[in-house]
């Protein structure tokens, strides 16, 4: 298995002009010119096709971002790009035959020579061999940086020191060998502790551990004794539809659900209510409180951001890993008696809680199931809003692309924390637009 790993291999360096020109920028208290790069795209095969040409400012670690960008960025600021994939750091990288000789690899020792030469993207790679033995490798350069600038923060361009300093030795990358519980299981989820030096070097962000939760509770249960999970079981533990996230989350968000919602009818309340406490954690297409909890869960999320940022930045951090496992390991802790502080508003009196977040969350949550889905449960089946289209390049053509390059929406089941996880486009950014449905781009 090779997903791709979430691993800190890019850097943004700030780049000051140097005084007085256009031509070059500042370095080591010198001027240092800009290298350019001619681009030329040709929009067509034909002899009189027009011809695109972009000209990129090239700088000691990288290109300057163009004007593509500009939207990103504040108006006079300059940023260049640090990545593995423009620059191997790696002298002996060959991405296309590091996969041959990945293909051909009879054991470890030949698979992660092979792994060693896969410059980017960083993958978690899964292996397993005919002898009984597995492993795990991140391939990928990782790069080592001089200065001790934050990795998180764009570095200062006027010294060299923000360029790295090499990559990161294979043996100190994270990887397993054969671990006595006889299986490895990777579903993205984060491979390294939150402190140590691991985490400068590989980053600190990754997906949510429920899915490597729910599989290894799969696989735990096939296990016991002398059996061995055989292929089919390993098919079905990669159909489940069953969240811990809901299973931990669900009773702790419905436990405080309110009796009334200001502007709405008691019975559209009294639904919610029940659709949440009777949720079984499992996204079936025809589950009616899959709805309601995965809308309460991101709204919560939101509500609890909000109340120490902007609104605006809050509904963008809500889907930042970090800041969901943050607000999750603070509902537990609150459930168990504590007060954390990301579960109170400064702005009010008292220590407010989970049960004020999941007012506020309730109130925008049950508004928009009634106005959107209809004041019923009946209407608030998963597969209504939880479906996937196929969509190719080609369906922006007018009239003919839709239907020619884009399948018709299908209900699925599975939710972006189930082991059959799906892209979730149910209620971004803090609404629910027109289209729901899932999109798979081929």
């Amino acid at each position: 298995g090779t997903p791709v790993a979430n691993v800190d291999q890019q850097d943004l360096v700030r780049i000051t002009p140097y005084e007085g020109r256009d031509d070059a920028y500042l370095l080591d208290g010198e001027a240092r010119e800009f290298e350019i790069l001619v681009q030329k795209f040709k929009l067509d095969q034909s002899d009189d096709a027009e011809v695109v040409e972009e000209e990129w400012k090239i700088t000691e670690f990288g290109p300057v971002l163009g004007s593509a960008f500009d939207a990103h960025i504040d108006e006079g600021e300059m940023f260049a790009l640090m990545w593995p994939g423009l620059k191997p750091l790696n002298p002996d990288s060959a991405i296309i035959t590091g996969l041959w000789d990945l293909a051909k690899s009879e054991n470890v020792q030949d698979a992660t020579r092979a792994a060693e030469k896969i410059t980017a993207p960083p993958v978690s790679m899964t292996l397993a061999f005919d002898d009984g033995s597995v492993a795990f490798r991140l391939t990928g350069d990782l790069p080592v940086r001089a200065s001790d600038e934050p990795s998180w923060l764009p570095r200062d361009g006027t010294s060299s020191t923000a360029a790295w300093q090499g990559r990161l030795p294979p043996e100190y990358k994270p990887q397993l060998d054969t671990p006595a519980r006889g299986y490895v299981v990777a579903a993205n989820q984060r491979m390294i502790a939150d402190d140590g030096p691991a985490a400068d070097v590989v980053g600190w962000n990754g997906m949510r551990p429920y899915r490597a939760m729910r599989i290894t509770e799969r696989i735990e249960s096939l296990i016991t004794g002398d059996a061995k999970a055989a292929p089919d079981d390993i098919w079905a533990i990669q159909q489940d539809i069953e969240s811990v996230e809901a299973r931990r989350m669900a009773p702790l968000l419905a436990a405080h659900c309110p009796a009334e919602i200001e502007g709405v009818d008691a019975q559209t309340v009294a639904a919610f209510c029940a659709a949440l406490a009777d949720f079984d954690n499992t996204f079936d297409k025809d589950d009616t409180g899959a709805v309601a909890y995965q809308w309460l869960e991101r709204q919560f999320r939101e509500e609890v951001l909000a109340a120490h940022f902007d609104r605006d930045l809050a509904r963008r951090m809500k889907e930042e890993h970090f800041a969901w496992v943050a607000i999750h390991e603070a509902t537990l802790r609150a459930a168990e008696g504590g007060e954390p502080a990301l579960l109170d508003d400064t702005n009010t009196d008292g220590y407010d809680g989970t049960a004020e977040f999941v007012r506020r969350a309730s109130a925008v949550v049950v508004e928009k199931l009634r106005d959107d889905l209809g004041p019923t449960a009946d209407r608030w089946r998963w597969g209504n809003i939880h479906k996937l289209s196929f969509r190719g390049a080609l369906e922006a053509v007018p009239l003919v692309g839709p239907f020619l390059f884009a399948t018709a929406p299908k209900e699925e089941a599975g939710c972006s924390e189930c082991v059959r996880a799906e892209f979730d486009n149910t209620f971004p950014d803090g609404e629910l637009n027109g289209d729901i449905t899932n999109g798979a781009v081929l």
